[in-house]
Order: structure tokens, then sequence, then C-alpha cells
């Protein structure tokens, strides 16, 4: 499978504002690192003569070549910028190796890389069909190794716009420029409150009828209710990814004990809880961008946005994961953080914790005026993303879980659980 229908037009944003790509993710590669390890050797066993060949016969044989300086890397995927003597610009995304202990042809997991493809490319048709949500278009894409280039791939748009990181060196957006940032975010977080699929999992095909087949998360599904999800979740995540010496590492001694106990018992209590846990326990459920930071959105020099990008991990979710604040405003729940950065009625006394909560309730008040702008306020149809974001609590366990999901630091995760009144 190489050419992907195109879906119907989108408006794109006006970005008259561009002076270039300022991709600065690769200048230097650490062997010694080992993301950067992997996208070295992506470098070196990608045949870039036969992607480039690739899409010459794509273009109908207009020659092209890669930009040398243009090389970027975000999680598993390796991204190059081709033009064509046209002057016409593709972004080409690749599959990185999974590491040097895999054992299949160029260390790639070739079957999970193209689960992972398939479901982009119906996110990104179903994102193109039924909103105006600015994403790049796939031209084509491969799974296999039928063209040698060794390494699956897409050939995408190349929107005019950079990442916050890009221009600023920071996931920052500057003060300036942060309503009108924040004031299009919203809106386009209300659009995916609104598209919507009857079970949570995520997007496998569109079907030749017009509809979508949704495919299962990582640990199952899809569910067909949020309470089978908090189930299936809470039974994946037994372990916690730390273990016990760094979870202690992380903090002074006195709380070494409750995060490791935390750690433990996180999971057995969402399991206990997951019936009650979800407000809108059935479908239809959200799209939810699980990565919906500044590195995954593209602005003009002027930080007007101009597309979202990186949808391969999105899916049909339950409210209660989907209603997040997007993470250039994301924090730990109160209960989990450290107990010092708040005084006894639970504000925060940290100034960048209190600029946080500033933010947040200006986004909520955002959310609101797009949702109003939408027609959506005020009717008692539907369930709206202001009263999920809303439901502080509820709230707080799709954050809860997301933090212990990723692991990257340890949290009083039971004290959370411990002041929930659900009812």
């Amino acid at each position: 499978m190489a050419d992907v229908a195109p879906g119907s037009p989108q408006s794109p944003e006006d970005s008259s504002a561009f002076s270039g790509y300022k991709w600065t993710a690769i200048e230097s590669l650490d062997p010694e690192n080992f993301s950067e390890a992997l996208a070295l050797r992506s470098l070196e066993t990608v045949d870039w003569d036969a992607l480039l060949n690739y899409a010459t016969q794509k273009r109908d044989g207009v020659p092209c070549s890669l930009f040398p300086d243009n090389i970027a890397m975000g999680g598993s995927q390796l991204v190059r910028l081709i033009q064509f003597e046209d002057q016409k610009q593709w972004i080409a995304k690749l599959r990185m190796p999974s590491s040097e202990l895999c054992d299949e042809p160029y260390g790639i997991q070739w079957s999970l890389a193209g689960g992972n493809t398939l479901c982009e490319v119906a996110i990104n048709a179903l994102l193109r069909e039924r909103t105006s949500i600015p994403v790049p278009e796939i031209y084509a894409y491969e799974m296999e190794d039928e063209y040698g280039v060794h390494a699956p791939f897409m050939l995408m748009e190349a929107m005019e716009g950079n990442t916050v990181p890009d221009l600023t060196g920071t996931p920052g957006v500057p003060e300036e420029h942060f309503a009108d940032f924040m004031e299009r975010i919203a809106e386009i977080h209300v659009e995916l409150s609104q598209l919507q699929m009857p079970e949570i999992g995520a997007i496998a095909s569109k079907d030749p009828d017009g509809t979508y087949t949704q495919a299962p998360t990582w640990f199952g599904g899809p569910y067909s209710t949020a309470t089978s999800f908090f189930h299936a979740w809470a039974a994946a995540h037994r372990t916690y990814a730390l273990s016990e010496t760094k979870i202690r590492a992380c903090a002074p001694p006195e709380y070494g004990d409750a995060l490791v106990e935390s750690a433990k018992n996180f999971p057995a209590a969402i399991q206990e809880l997951a019936p009650k846990i979800s407000a809108r326990d059935s479908g239809p459920f959200p799209i939810h961008h699980p990565d919906l930071g500044t590195w995954n959105i593209l602005v003009d020099d002027n930080f007007k946005l101009v597309g979202i990008i990186d949808w391969d991990a999105a899916f049909a979710a339950p409210w209660e994961v989907f209603a997040q604040f997007p993470l250039f405003i994301y924090g730990v729940p109160r209960q989990l953080d450290y107990p010092g950065w708040y005084d006894d009625k639970g504000n925060p006394t940290d100034p960048e914790i209190i600029e946080k909560y500033e933010k947040r309730k200006r986004y909520i008040d955002a959310v609101k005026r797009a949702e109003d702008k939408m027609g959506m306020g005020g009717d008692g149809e539907g369930y709206l993303l202001s009263v999920a974001l809303e439901d502080t609590q509820r709230r707080d366990i799709g954050a809860a879980m997301h933090i212990f999901s990723d692991a990257a630091r340890p949290g009083f995760f039971m004290k959370l659980m411990e002041e929930l009144d659900l009812g």
C-alpha cells in the first residue's frame, strides 16, 4: 500500500510569517545517548537514494534531494525534508530502530511499526474529513521493505511552520503570544471533544462504506465502556516502571516509604474504583492526542498556529483521560506533589505552580468561549469539555494515571485516592 486518497480540503492557517525551517533536534548526536544512538543508526542504515527514488516516482518523475541540515527526531521517528526541482517540499518520516537488541531486519519491529503507521494514516483521514484541525496531508506510506529504504516510512505535507522549541529553544510560548496561542489550542481541544467514536481504542482504518474501524490500545480493547478500560489499564500497570531504589532516590528520605507504597498500591486502587471513575461510562468517546505539547504544535514566526502533528498514538479515550490540560500548562495534581509547595489549605505557594494554576483557569475560560462559539453551551445535550475539566476529582485521576504510566517521577498517588469522594 502506498498512495493515500486525499481528504477533504482544510482551510490552512495563515502562515505568511515563515522564514524557513529551524529544526535543531539534531545538531550534534551523542552515541552514548540511547535515543540519539538509534538516530545515528537510522542515518547509516536507511537507503536515502531509494527513498528519493520513491518520492520522485510519487511525483511523476520530478527529481528531488534531501536538505542535509534539516533532520529532526521525536519519539521513535526520524524526520527529513525533501525538496523537488520545482521547489515543492515534502516531509519524510521514518521509523527508527527499536534497540540494539531487536533481531528483526535493521533493528526495527516491522509489525508494530506497520500497525502504528496504519493508525496514523486512519486518524489523519478522520481529522481531515470531519474537522477543521490543520494536520499535514499524508501522500504515501510503506510498511514493508519492498522499495529497499530499510525502514517503514511516510511522505507527507511540509507545513510552513516550526515547533515552539525550534523557535525559542524552550517548550514555553513567549508571554506576548500566549493568550492567542492558548485560545487557538482551546478551540482545537473543543473540536476534538466533538469528534467521537463508539468505543475506546485506536483508529485502525477507513472502510469502503466510509466508516472507521477501531483497534486495540497497547493493553487491549477496543472497550465499550470506560469501566472496562480502567480495569484493563490497572491490570496492565501492576508494576511501576521505576524501581524502589529509583523512587527513594527522587525524594527526601522521610517521603520514601509513602512514595513506594503509593506506587505499589495505585493500580489496585484504580481497579477497585473503576466503575465509579467515569462521568460518561458508555460511548461515544472523544479523540485524544496524548502528547499535545508545544513540540507537536507547528507555528509561524509570530507563533500563530499552523498545524498539529504526530497523531500516531491518538485514540478514542474515556473523558477522564481526554479532559486534561495541554502539556504546556500541565501540572501534577496537588495530592501527588511535594507537600512543601502548598499551604495548609492546599493552595500553591511555589510561584511556578501558582502561574500554571492561573493559566489553567484561563484555559477553561477559553474552552467555554470556544464551546459558545460552536453553539454547544447550555443545551443539556452531550457532555462538554469545560464540564469535564472542572470536574477536578475525575480530571486528577486521569492525570495521575498519565503520570503513573509515564513513570518520569514518583508521586503520592494513594493520597489522591484517599481524598476522593465520587459518591
